[in-house]
C-alpha cells in the first residue's frame, strides 16, 4: 500500500470533463500530467508549463482536425501503464507491480502530485485500497452537461434507431425518462403501435440510467458522511470560464496546488468547450 497525500482521486462519469479538470490542475510545477512519458520530461527539467499548454492545444487542434476524441491521449493507462479495472479485477501484486513502476515513485520522490480517475463509487473503493492518503474531488450536477455529448455507445446504439425511425414530427431522441413521459401523445402512439421495439430499447435505457444516476447520489451522500472531498458542480462550474477559474483555484486550495492564470484557464477552457461541441454536432450530423 502506498500512503501518499499527493495522490489525488477524481470520480465523475465517464464523458462529464473530468479529464478536462485534471489538466488544468497539472498546470503547474508542482502536478504531472496523466502521461509517463511527459512526466519524465517534467521530472528531468525538459517539460514546464509552457510545454504543457502548447501539448494541449495541439492535441485539441488533431482532435478538432480528424473529429476524434481521444483525451489528448492522457489517462490513467498512459501514467500507471494499465487500466484502472485492473484495482478491482487483477492481482494486487500486479496492481502493485504497475504503481511502483519508476515513473511513479520518481514522482513520489520529488513530491509532485498525480491523478487517477475514477467512473463509479466500486473503483474509487479499490484504488483507495492502495492509495490510502489521498484526496478526493467528487462530481455533481452533471446530467445536462452529459445530455449534450451523445457519447455513450448504448445512448448512439438508441440515437441511431429513434433516427431510424422517427417521424416528421418527433423531434430530438429524449435523454430522460421525464422527457419520454412527456412525448407528445401522437408520437408516443406511433412508438407503442409501429416501433414496440425502439419503445422498449429506449425506455430500458432512460430507466437504467435514471437508476444509475439515483445509486450515484445515493452512494454520494454516504460517502459524505465518513469522508472530505471536494464537490465539484459540473452545471455551475461549466456554465462559463468565470465560473469554472472560481471553483478551479478553490480546488487548488483544497489541494495545495498552484493556480494557473485566469487567461490561461481560459484559453484553454475556450478551446475545450469549441472542441467538444463540434465534436458532439458531428456525432448528431452523423446519425441523422
Amino acid at each position: 500500500m502506498f500512503d501518499y497525500s499527493r495522490i489525488n482521486h477524481v470520480l465523475y462519469p465517464s464523458g462529464t470533463g473530468g479529464k478536462f479538470l485534471i489538466n488544468c490542475l497539472s498546470l503547474n510545477d508542482n502536478a504531472v500530467l496523466q502521461c509517463s512519458e511527459l512526466a519524465q520530461r517534467q521530472i528531468n527539467s525538459d517539460f514546464n508549463v509552457n510545454d504543457k499548454i502548447n501539448y494541449i492545444h495541439d492535441q485539441l487542434e488533431i482532435a478538432r482536425q480528424t473529429g476524434k476524441w481521444t483525451d489528448l491521449f492522457l489517462g490513467d493507462v498512459q501514467l500507471t501503464g494499465m487500466g484502472n479495472d485492473c484495482y478491482v479485477k487483477s492481482y494486487p501484486e500486479f496492481v502493485k507491480r504497475k504503481l511502483n513502476r519508476s515513473v511513479l515513485q520518481d514522482c513520489i520522490s520529488n513530491k509532485l502530485h498525480f491523478f487517477t480517475v475514477a467512473h463509479d463509487f466500486l473503483l474509487l473503493e479499490g484504488q483507495r485500497k492502495y492509495w490510502t492518503n489521498g484526496k478526493l474531488i467528487v462530481f455533481k450536477n452533471y446530467h445536462n452537461f452529459l445530455n449534450c455529448r451523445f457519447h455513450k455507445a448504448k445512448m448512439l446504439q438508441v440515437l441511431d434507431q429513434w433516427n431510424q425511425c422517427k417521424g416528421a414530427d418527433w423531434g430530438d431522441m429524449p435523454v430522460s425518462l421525464s422527457a419520454y413521459n412527456s412525448l407528445p401523445k401522437i408520437v408516443y402512439d406511433e412508438l407503442i403501435d409501429s416501433y414496440a421495439f425502439l419503445n422498449k430499447e429506449l425506455r430500458i435505457y432512460l430507466e437504467d440510467k435514471e437508476f444509475l444516476d439515483d445509486l450515484w447520489s445515493i452512494y454520494l451522500k454516504d460517502l459524505g458522511k465518513t469522508d472530505n472531498f471536494f464537490e465539484f458542480d459540473v452545471d455551475y462550474a461549466y456554465s462559463n470560464s468565470d465560473n469554472f477559474y472560481k471553483t478551479y483555484t478553490k480546488i487548488c486550495n483544497y489541494l495545495v496546488l498552484p493556480a494557473a492564470d485566469q487567461s490561461t484557464i481560459t484559453q484553454y477552457f475556450n478551446m475545450w468547450e469549441e472542441t467538444i461541441n463540434l465534436l458532439a454536432e458531428k456525432n448528431r450530423n452523423d446519425r441523422l
